[in-house]
């Protein structure tokens, strides 16, 4: 059993405690690298965010739980990251999510960052990243030990690619354009 794990900075970690996402410590950690090696079971929380306009530095919304729906907001961040949400059988549709990249990149940001997201679904969003001095993220989608994702529909301006798997994740994706 494994107490420990490099982070991405290439340091150490203990993770014989349980390590929950909602941590900033641990929110990158893939559960292949916690003690046990078991996923988290989420509570349905079923919380709404709908026809918002959300202006944030580092990051604008972060939700837990399960059936969460982010519908018909517009999220602009200073930061790498606009929204991270953990937990199963979420829905970001028809969002206009914009990045200014103001912050040093680490490798597992993006625009939306899921993470134990099985059956998610991130649909008819415009992702946009508008520049910063410190570089951009990677991707406009991070995925986290999630299963059975639906990317489909989205426009995405100024990333390098669409989606970053990382851990045990599964997606199918159709209908998305990317304009770097």
């Amino acid at each position: 059993m494994a107490t420990a794990a490099n982070n991405q900075d290439g340091g150490s970690q203990d993770l014989s405690r349980k390590c929950w996402p909602s941590e900033l410590a641990c929110e990158n950690i893939l559960a292949s690298q916690m003690s046990g090696n078991k996923r988290l079971a989420y509570k349905v929380s079923n919380y709404l965010i709908d026809k918002m306009t959300v202006r944030a530095g580092w990051r604008g919304i972060t939700m837990g739980g399960g059936n969460n729906v982010l519908r018909d907001n517009t999220i602009e961040v200073d930061g790498n990251t606009a929204i991270y949400m953990y937990g199963p059988g979420s829905v970001i549709e028809n969002n206009t999510i914009i990045i200014h990249g103001n912050a040093d990149a680490t490798p597992f940001d993006a625009a939306i960052k899921l993470r134990d997201a099985q059956g998610a679904v991130v649909r008819n969003n415009r992702i946009v990243y508008k520049g910063g001095w410190l570089g951009s993220p990677r991707a406009a989608i991070n995925l986290l030990d999630s299963a059975d994702v639906l990317i489909e529909g989205n426009t995405v301006e100024k990333f390098d690619k669409l989606i970053q798997v990382n851990g045990d994740s599964r997606y199918s994706e159709r209908g998305n354009s990317l304009n770097r």
